[in-house]
């Protein structure tokens, strides 16, 4: 029951979307994954939806749908504790749980797909001037049989030598296949 309730309430977003976009591939789809829904074949309507979903996912471009500073590494997808605050002692190393969407895949000629990112990472005055940084930090990448969108970073930053204060870390995402970029800001204080 709780499935079949989940189900209709996807279907019953995902047709006012179609409604909205008025026609189309996506819109088309939604209108096949709703006529299945009522021949009582959920299951290929939840394959319709998908994808419809992964149409808009490769439309729509990079973008972060989370980013939190943590307690501690996280363990999974959407599986992380977030930090009491944002203050720092010097040299603490800082951990930030980020989940990038939008990436987009390049299906292999094997039938796989891979996708990743590369980080940059700058470290910020309150007024926006540039403290320090390093380009390409660090790269992420999966090879998969499916176009996953489930994908989380951890990162960890240490400040060694910061003087105490107030800074904001911003953290850009390079889409490895498209090239498209995103970032986000993280304001951080360090006390002694």
């Amino acid at each position: 029951m709780k499935r079949l309730v989940m189900i209709m309430a996807l279907t019953a977003s995902l047709s006012l979307a179609a409604m909205a976009l008025a026609s189309g591939p996506v819109a088309q789809l939604l209108q096949q994954s709703q006529a299945a829904y009522e021949e009582g074949k959920s299951d290929k309507s939840v394959i319709l939806m998908l994808e419809a979903v992964e149409f808009l996912w490769q439309d729509a471009g990079i973008w972060i749908a989370q980013a939190e500073l943590l307690a501690k590494p996280g363990a999974g997808f959407g599986i992380y504790e977030p930090r009491a605050g944002n203050v720092y002692a010097p040299g603490e190393p800082i951990l930030l749980y980020v989940e990038p969407m939008g990436f987009k895949h390049k299906k292999l000629s094997d039938g796989r797909y891979t996708f990743g990112v590369s980080v940059d990472f700058m470290v910020k005055a309150p007024d926006g001037r540039i403290l320090a940084g390093k380009k390409n930090l660090k790269r992420f990448t999966m090879t998969s049989r499916r176009p996953n969108r489930e994908f989380f970073l951890n990162l960890t930053y240490t400040l060694t030598g910061a003087p105490p204060g107030d800074y904001v870390l911003e953290t850009v995402l390079h889409d490895l296949v498209d090239g498209a970029t995103v970032s986000v800001d993280n304001k951080i204080i360090i006390r002694q």
